[in-house]
């Protein structure tokens, strides 16, 4: 299994360079409490689907790149993150927003589960399931975005903007107070695709 889990996309490639948010899920997609992992538990962050919805009408894809060192602790299964991630495109699906794709780092050094307990490239800030994204959707990551809510959501990748939203994690040091504020900036500077 690599990181870059791509076994649950439905979409197709595009094939001319394009531009993509890559979003955090634990945190900006739904609520975070603290290692995710049953479906009755997905609550949805306030704003998510305006913003998003917006960033679709702009012309982005939406990435989703999530650490989940929960699988490598024992914590829940990578099956367990299939389900959420299943019931999250749903939602969205649901809402007339697509979400491209999702890319799964199960990976941490301090894990417990041999398979998975290991340093990894994918796991954020380290730009391995980015550049996975890049090269599957032929994505232009000078005219892409990363969003997060805390400082390991910075992509280590000079390519890529990396905007972090103000969290219980990050109380200062943040870039936006929130989605909202990250919407109207991006708008501000973006026009819709016709």
């Amino acid at each position: 299994m690599n990181c870059g889990n791509n076994d649950i996309n439905t979409a197709s490639p595009t094939p001319s360079p394009t531009k993509a948010v890559f979003l955090d899920r634990d945190g900006v997609i739904n609520e975070d409490p603290g290692y995710l992992h049953r479906v009755d538990d997905v609550r949805f962050v306030q704003g998510i689907f305006d913003f998003c919805a917006d960033m679709r009408r702009l012309g982005y894809l939406l990435i989703v790149i999530t650490n989940q060192s929960g699988v490598a602790r024992g914590y829940f299964s990578l099956e367990d993150v299939r389900r959420v991630n299943d019931h999250i495109r749903d939602e969205f699906t649901a809402k007339g927003i697509d979400i491209a794709d999702f890319f799964v780092c199960p990976f941490h050094p301090e894990g417990t589960v041999k398979r998975y307990a290991r340093a990894s490239a994918h796991r954020k800030p380290a730009p391995g399931m980015v550049l996975d994204a890049a090269r599957k959707w032929h994505i232009d990551l000078s005219r892409s975005f990363a969003v997060g809510d805390k400082l390991s959501d910075r992509i280590e990748l000079d390519d890529l903007r990396s905007y972090v939203i103000k969290s219980r994690y990050v109380p200062e040091g943040y870039d936006f107070e929130s989605l909202e504020a990250l919407r109207r900036f991006i708008r501000s500077s973006e026009k819709p695709i016709q």
